[in-house]
């Protein structure tokens, strides 16, 4: 059915070798009707062949052409080159225009008789049709009436009705407002009787909570009682037991203030690189004797560096003549060197959560030079009071430090302890106008006490972070005594 277009190249694609362009009909989506338009053009006005008949347009319509004039041809333009061979027109054949013969006569009465039999019937549907018509007004006035007349009873039949629903409506609030009442006056009076009866149990159960809280206060007091006696009985015992370690010690001496297990005081700091000296504001220590100490106490020092240069011999002095307040001195003779000194003055509490005030000239100070104010450090520290550090047997200080003509500065001080007298400790110090951090550290075994010895190596040069510079370092050896 589809020869008509498949022989003008509208269902195959084109080829490779005729160079021709054919559009695929049927991949494009048309409208409505676009089928049938284009079928009307290309086939009466193009002249193509009917695609189900394979007819022209001039073969299928030559039955009524019989009589009809002949079409004159068209004048076209010359003939545009299409791809294809076909003409612009459609050519029609000549058809020969032939006489109508006349009709009988007979034929002509019988038409005339049939005309006058139409023009009666058609006055007499005239005549009925007006009749009709004023039998439609008379229906449609009286239609009109009862349209009326019905609008009138339906908005009777409506007002009644919103009147009767508006009664309704009304009966209905009062009752529900009678219902609300009634139900307002019940929950008053169940509220009313469990107040009663809370407050009944409250009574009660406030009644057993006294005598439970009378109970448990006697219980209490005496399980205090008990921890009281338990308590003076170790405590008796811990004083027995420490009675008997003093009478073994070399020393006849007490400890008073004595710091907690596997704490060592951590040094005090002053400026940047400069290196320190423990606190001479230890704990203080007292002979049973009713003789009174002094207070003064002594450390002599011998220093070997670790970088293989000249050895030093120190000797360090610290006066304290009340508790936590000091003045110390200390001395320095580098073998084959010379001789400095450094000085320091201030309050220094070695308990956690206690705050410290130094100035300080770490040195080194030349003979001649007298105290250098213009270069000693005033110095403030804060001693970290902390559950978590002490439980890890870590110590903390931070504090700053200003020359007497320079910057200042922050530090921060961290001390491991893990066993009584051991420690590792590292400071980290930075400049608050900026510059790079310092960092120095220390490591070894020290005890407070007179008459013993201290091992350390120590690195209070003037280290970038992160760099150790190990053999910068010292190891000294030290031993304290008591005036």
């Amino acid at each position: 059915s589809w020869s008509g277009l498949r022989r003008w190249g509208f269902l195959d694609k084109p080829g490779d070798d005729d160079g021709r362009y054919v559009p695929d009909l049927l991949d494009i989506y048309s409208p409505y009707y676009a089928y049938e338009i284009f079928l009307h053009r290309i086939h009466q006005q193009r002249c193509f062949p009917h695609p189900t008949t394979g007819k022209f347009y001039v073969d299928t319509q030559q039955d009524h052409l019989q009589n009809a004039e002949v079409y004159p041809r068209p004048v076209e333009p010359e003939a545009q080159q299409y791809p294809f061979d076909w003409y612009p027109y459609c050519e029609l054949p000549k058809v020969a225009h032939r006489e109508q013969a006349s009709w009988p006569q007979h034929l002509l009465q019988r038409v005339s008789d049939k005309a006058k039999q139409v023009k009666q019937s058609l006055a007499e549907a005239d005549t009925f049709i007006q009749r009709l018509k004023q039998q439609q007004k008379v229906e449609q006035a009286e239609y009109q009436l009862d349209l009326k007349e019905l609008a009138q009873q339906i908005s009777f039949q409506l007002e009644l009705e919103k009147r009767r629903k508006e009664e309704i409506e009304e009966l209905a609030l009062q009752d529900a407002l009678r219902k609300q009442k009634e139900e307002r006056e019940q929950e008053q009076e169940e509220k009313r009787q469990q107040l009663a009866l809370a407050e009944q149990k409250r009574i009660e159960v406030e009644t057993e909570r006294q005598r439970l809280l009378a109970v448990e206060v006697e219980k209490k007091r005496l399980a205090e009682l008990k921890i009281r006696e338990r308590r003076i009985a170790a405590e008796k015992a811990k004083a027995e037991k420490k009675r008997k370690q003093l009478e073994k010690s070399k020393r006849d001496f007490a400890v008073m203030s004595e710091p907690p297990d596997a704490f060592i005081p951590i040094p005090e700091f002053g400026g940047f690189g400069a290196a320190p000296v423990v606190s001479p504001a230890k704990p203080a220590a007292k002979s049973k004797s009713k003789d009174k100490k002094l207070g003064i106490t002594a450390t002599f020092l011998h220093v070997l560096p670790a970088n293989g240069s000249d050895q030093s011999t120190k000797l360090a002095l610290s006066w304290k003549p009340a508790p936590n307040w000091f003045t110390r001195a200390s001395v320095t003779q580098v073998h084959g060197g010379d001789f400095s000194y450094n000085w320091g003055v201030g309050y220094s509490d070695w308990r956690p959560g206690t705050t410290s005030v130094q100035l300080n000239n770490w040195g080194p100070i030349k003979r001649g030079e007298g105290l250098a104010f213009d270069k000693a450090i005033l110095s403030v520290s804060h001693k970290i009071d902390s559950e978590f550090l002490r439980g890890y047997d870590i110590s903390t200080t931070l504090g700053m430090s200003t020359p007497i003509s320079g910057d200042l500065g922050m530090n921060a001080t961290f001390q491991w302890s893990p066993i009584e007298n051991w420690y590792f400790r590292t400071t980290a110090s930075q400049k608050v106008k900026g510059g790079p951090t310092n960092w120095s550290y220390a490591f070894g075994h020290y005890n407070w006490r007179p008459e013993t010895w201290r091992v350390e190596y120590s690195n209070y040069k003037t280290n970038r972070y992160p760099f150790d510079n190990f053999r910068e370092g010292s190891v000294t050896i030290s031993r304290a005594w008591e005036f």
